[in-house]
């Protein structure tokens, strides 16, 4: 075997065992090796066993490795300094930072070392490291990597100082960075967190096209500057919302009291198919308890229990606090009685609930049960009891006025609402010269929340650090949430970090804060460093990263949770299939499915819902409608789900079926139910029944037409020839059409070759700043078909002109616990020459049928070694006969690919099934589900 040979092999072990197996065994069998081929004076190969042992946390081997090499190089250090990094060693990185030779530090030493102090606590740190690369680093590496100074921003914003917030804007200004998007979108979040909010809205609104991320900072922003109305009015202008953005207009309705305005959020939300979590719930539930709402409190149990078969603790004790408020005990008893796992939340609720109408007596009988259950008092708790018996003056004769009489009083007050008044008992204490002590902070720091006690809040910290009680965790606790109330996470943040003592809803509260926040390293970090944990803690994490995106981080993060033995519970397995639905990986959506029925929770209907929604993304719509068919007591997200799950799959048909079956069962429609409705009709051009069910809508139901409506009409009628009516349709919109409308009017002339309609479409989406390719290469591919030879021409220099570039289209395959991915004349792929005689090989079968006429226009490029065709081929070389062969594409399927495709299905009697951008195909036996209508 040759030098070169052997060296890959080794660069390929190497690579493995870090990326995938991470095991230290392995690792030190493949150093042994290297040093028995006498191969280990290479350096880069030296370099590649450096980063091994670093990703396979092995450092002090990786230590070893770097010291003996003598001829180190930028690459060598940098490996070093970032396993030290990532292994919380800043003190060692600092001082392997300063031995390394000045010339040999690049942009990414720097970076490391700036990212480093601030995520290890160190913000001052970093900004000192900033200046020195300004210092000491040529031009070059400043202007090389953005990320250091989105880093060093991040630093900024953990110090909350505005003076060096405009100096390092400055700084970028003059180096010509600021066009780019994480420069932009990381300032505005700097000015935020530095609490200059004005600074933050100039900044966004230079920005052309903000993140989902940013304009949620912006929402906060403007919620603390102006107040909800102007929050609102941003909500209203972005153009696409996730469950981090609801979740934050209704919590920020809630805690500024506006409850019909939260609840008028909350069923917005829901409407337009968004799922509520724990967090929803809560915030609504509190807001019915603030203006003692019993039928909207009843409307929210009753939507719980539709979704969930046992109650969640959170959700329970909000149910409990919304019923005892409304005056409805009994209810409220049945809830306490139907928790599981009560704690002394759920107590206090209940017990503060019969106090306040007088009932006295059975406050105390339940007290008692309290403590015969052995359930552990703390300090709130104590206070909140003594506290109600004193608002309700049946137990507690209040002659001595001590600590104990004053903070039981002013928690009584503060536990109904009454913020102003427990701080006039506080400053009433104050003169009376009562002695503060913990126990006094605790309960008033808990008043204040939103920003109308935030300075009456800083006061109390003040005092809490004076007197030494800040070191109290329920102080401490108290601080944290009380900033995350008033919306200052950077000051909850340094709070935590100051204090001495934690406990689990210390750490569990910061996770959230960091989550609220969109810092999902530092909710990552705070999780780490936990030292216990519970099942709710791990759930909190798994919902950050779903939520905001990260699903492989999330799917690592469940699997890190197996190998801990936590036990799971609904929203573990809910979360966990979500995410492998939105990753489209069955094999691990199925093991995750069996964990689930290993612990009784398969058949809960989040779990369920989530498992039809998995399966029928994936492709597997007989095993969605068997899961779903297991469902006894189905709920409207259900009905939901299967409809959409037929409707992707473009089996109209049964879309229609499943939903006249829903209305006899007397579940009302939603606006969901609808889309998945006429999108079903659209896929099989079902004209007739598309009009009926879009009339009946409005008719029968009440439901006003939106965006998505409007869009899947557009289609049915487009796919059907009547571009016409297609059009009027849109004239008569009693709104300004999105660009999912117009994108549907244009895929229906591409069908047709109809270039004028088409290019009205266009138009509209350039007003629109729609910036997607997709548009643009649509027309391009009409004019061709159309003969308009230099239209085509002129668009694609419209294109360049206007930077646009054509997605590259790429498809994907899940083989042996591994996604292999290939792009048109692929050649990348490690089997790529077999895929290719394979291919070959097939498409000389598809010939000889007959049936095979090439569809390629002359103006394409050679579609002949497309990327699906490409997956398609290693499916067969690397599949048994017997299995189904599922291909993921990023872009629409073309015309001769989707020919290809059938034909294959015939040639080789496999089942291929494929989903493209916009629906699923399943070939068999040279026939497409879609009916080659698509």
């Amino acid at each position: 075997m040759s030098y070169m040979q052997l060296s890959q092999k080794f660069y390929d072990a190497f690579k493995l065992c870090g990326t995938s197996l991470k095991s230290p065994p392995i690792a030190r069998k493949l150093h042994a090796q290297l040093i028995r081929s006498g191969l280990d004076a290479s350096l880069f190969l030296l370099n590649n066993l450096l980063h091994m042992y670093s990703n396979c946390a092995m450092l002090e081997d990786a230590f070893c490795v770097f010291r003996q090499t003598s001829h180190r190089n930028t690459f060598t250090w940098n490996t070093m300094l970032h396993a030290l990094v990532h292994s919380d060693r800043m003190h060692e990185a600092e001082k392997l930072f300063d031995e390394m030779p000045t010339r040999m530090r690049d942009s990414v030493s720097w970076t490391t070392m700036i990212s480093g102090y601030c995520q290890n606590g160190l913000p001052a740190h970093s900004i000192k490291t900033y200046i020195s690369m300004l210092r000491d680093s040529d031009h070059e590496i400043q202007n090389c990597d953005p990320f250091s100074y989105t880093c060093t921003m991040k630093a900024c914003a953990c110090l909350a100082s505005t003076q060096l917030a405009l100096q390092l804007h400055a700084h970028l200004l003059k180096l010509h960075l600021e066009a780019h998007t994480c420069i932009q979108n990381a300032l505005v979040d700097m000015y935020i967190k530095c609490r200059a909010i004005r600074l933050a809205e100039v900044v966004f609104l230079d920005i052309e096209s903000p993140s989902l991320f940013c304009w949620n900072n912006m929402i906060y922003g403007y919620s603390q500057l102006y107040g909800p109305v102007e929050a609102l009015r941003a909500f209203n202008q972005m153009p696409e919302h996730d469950n981090v953005s609801w979740n934050m207009l209704i919590s920020m309705f809630s805690q500024h009291g506006l409850a019909v305005h939260c609840l008028s959020m909350f069923m917005e939300m829901c409407s337009l198919g968004f799922k509520p979590n724990f967090m929803t719930y809560g915030s609504v539930l509190s807001a019915c308890a603030n203006i003692s709402s019993l039928e909207w409190g009843a409307h929210l149990h009753a939507r719980i229990l539709r979704m969930e078969h046992s109650l969640d603790l959170y959700l329970g004790n909000g149910l409990i606090d919304m019923y005892a408020k409304c005056g409805c005990l009994e209810l409220a008893r049945r809830v306490f009685a139907r928790v599981g796992e009560r704690n002394q939340v759920s107590w206090t609720c209940l017990i503060a609930g019969v106090a306040q109408f007088g009932l006295g007596e059975d406050a105390l009988t339940l007290f008692n049960q309290m403590s015969l259950d052995f359930v552990v008092l703390d300090d709130f708790t104590l206070a909140t009891i003594l506290g109600v018996c004193a608002v309700s003056y049946t137990h507690l004769d209040v002659c001595e006025r001590n600590q104990v009489s004053w903070t039981c009083l002013i928690a009584g007050v503060a536990q109904f609402g009454l913020g102003e008044d427990a701080f006039t008992l506080f400053n009433q204490m104050r003169l009376d010269f009562v002695v503060l002590d913990d126990f006094t902070l605790a309960t008033i720091l808990g008043v204040c929340s939103g920003q109308k006690y935030a300075a009456p809040g800083k006061l109390i910290h003040g005092y809490s650090i004076k007197s030494g009680m800040e070191s109290s965790v329920p102080v401490g606790n108290a601080i944290i949430r009380m900033y995350a109330k008033c919306g200052d996470a950077e000051k909850a943040r340094l709070a935590f970090r100051l204090m001495p003592l934690r406990d689990i809803i210390s750490w569990t509260t910061m996770i959230n804060v960091f989550s609220q926040d969109g810092d999902i390293d530092m909710a990552r970090q705070c999780f780490d460093t936990m030292t216990e944990r519970n099942v709710i803690t791990w759930n909190s994490m798994l919902s950050t990263y779903v939520q905001h995106g990260f699903t492989e981080e999330g799917m690592k993060l469940y699997v890190l949770m197996r190998s801990k033995a936590v036990k799971p519970d609904w929203v573990t397995f809910a979360t966990s299939i979500r995410a492998c639905a939105d990753l489209a990986i069955v094999k691990l959506g199925t093991q995750v499915i069996c964990h689930a029925m290993k612990f009784g929770l398969s058949s809960d209907v989040s779990v369920a819902n989530s498992i039809i929604t998995m399966y029928s993304r994936c492709g597997q719509i007989k095993e969605a409608q068997k899961v779903f068919d297991s469902i006894h007591v189905k709920s409207l997200i259900s009905w939901n789900a299967m409809m959409a799950a037929f409707a992707q799959n473009g089996i109209g048909q049964k879309v229609i079926e499943t939903f006249e079956v829903m209305l006899r069962t007397g579940c009302k429609p939603d606006h969901i139910s609808y889309v998945a409705v006429l999108s079903g009709c659209s896929h099989i051009g079902l004209v007739a029944e598309g009009k009926h069910y879009y009339d009946s809508m409005t008719q029968e139901f009440g439901i006003s037409p939106r965006n998505e409506h409007f869009a899947c009409m557009v289609d049915l009628l487009g796919r059907a020839g009547l571009l016409d009516q297609a059009k009027n349709l849109i004239d008569g919109m009693p709104f300004k059409p999105n660009a999912t409308v117009w994108s549907a009017l244009l895929g229906a002339c591409r069908i047709h070759h109809n270039s004028r309609l088409a290019e009205t479409a266009v138009k509209q989406l350039m007003e629109l700043n729609v910036e997607d390719s997709g548009g643009y290469v649509l027309l391009a591919n009409i004019y061709a078909e159309t003969g308009e030879l230099e239209n085509v021409a002129d668009m694609r220099k419209l294109m360049k002109v206007k930077g646009i570039r054509k997605s590259p289209g790429c498809s994907w395959i899940e083989v042996d616990n591994g996604v292999h991915v290939f792009t048109v004349d692929d050649s990348n792929h490690p089997q790529i020459k077999e895929v290719y005689i394979k291919l070959d090989e097939m498409m000389k079968k598809v010939e000889d049928t007959g049936k095979y006429v090439s569809v390629v226009s002359s103006t394409h490029r050679s579609k002949k070694y497309h990327s699906e065709k490409l997956a398609f081929a290693f499916g067969l070389l690397s599949l048994p006969s017997w299995m189904p062969i599922h291909v993921m594409k990023n872009l629409r399927v073309c015309n001769d690919c989707h020919l290809v495709i059938k034909l294959l299905s015939l040639v080789t009697s496999r089942e291929l099934i494929m989903r493209d951008r916009y629906r699923f195909h399943h070939f068999k036996d040279g026939f497409c589900s879609c009916g080659d209508y698509w």
